[in-house]
């Protein structure tokens, strides 16, 4: 399959038909045996790392921190990143809440392993995360898993909004609202087809 620039991709199917593996062989972190993928006509092996990094977003379904603070796990340690894009983020994502009624706000501790955090929180800190990258490319691996209403909204708005700025979203999801704003589906239990006919 191809997807361009301003183009949401929806990768589906059942548990273990292969939806996380897929999208972890994308983003370069599982090698594959079969077949290709090329970045402009780049075949991804040819790529350095911090290309790789630098181009793509990357949310995975099991988000991974270090034992620092909320800020230090978004801004990936970079004290000299902008404060207003960080903020920008947090409440794209839906995360101003939670952090304004939290004693240390963004100074919260967080930790990689027994998490404090509940899951729709986690997956709120991964998605802003991926925002702060801002890739050209985005790759979501079930970015609203464990949220509530809102914060599944808050993506799918943001997502939107990604597309709407040219950006090229690959999603592994079985959420049917996003499903239904992709512009092209990988269906790992069928076919590709295109999700407006």
């Amino acid at each position: 399959f191809e997807i361009s620039s301003g183009k949401i991709l929806c990768i589906s199917g059942n548990n273990g038909s292969g939806k996380t593996s897929l999208i972890k062989t994308i983003v370069g972190i599982l090698p594959y045996t079969k077949g290709q993928i090329f970045y402009e006509k780049i075949e991804i092996s040819q790529l350095s790392v911090n290309w790789l990094r630098q181009n793509i977003s990357y949310m995975p379904q099991v988000p991974e921190f270090v034992d620092a603070s909320l800020f230090h796990n978004l801004s990936y340690g970079n004290n000299n990143l902008n404060k207003d894009i960080i903020s920008k983020a947090i409440n794209e994502s839906d995360l101003s809440n939670f952090i304004n009624a939290h004693p240390k706000g963004i100074s919260m501790s967080m930790k990689n392993t027994n998490n404090n955090l509940p899951i729709g929180i986690i997956k709120r800190v991964a998605f802003a995360r991926s925002l702060i990258g801002n890739g050209q490319i985005f790759v979501l691996d079930e970015p609203t898993e464990g949220m509530d209403q809102n914060g599944s909204l808050a993506v799918i708005n943001k997502i939107k909004d990604l597309k709407h700025n040219g950006k090229t979203i690959i999603l592994a999801t079985s959420n049917t609202d996003l499903i239904n704003i992709s512009d092209l589906r990988l269906d790992l239990n069928n076919t590709v087809y295109n999700a407006n006919t």
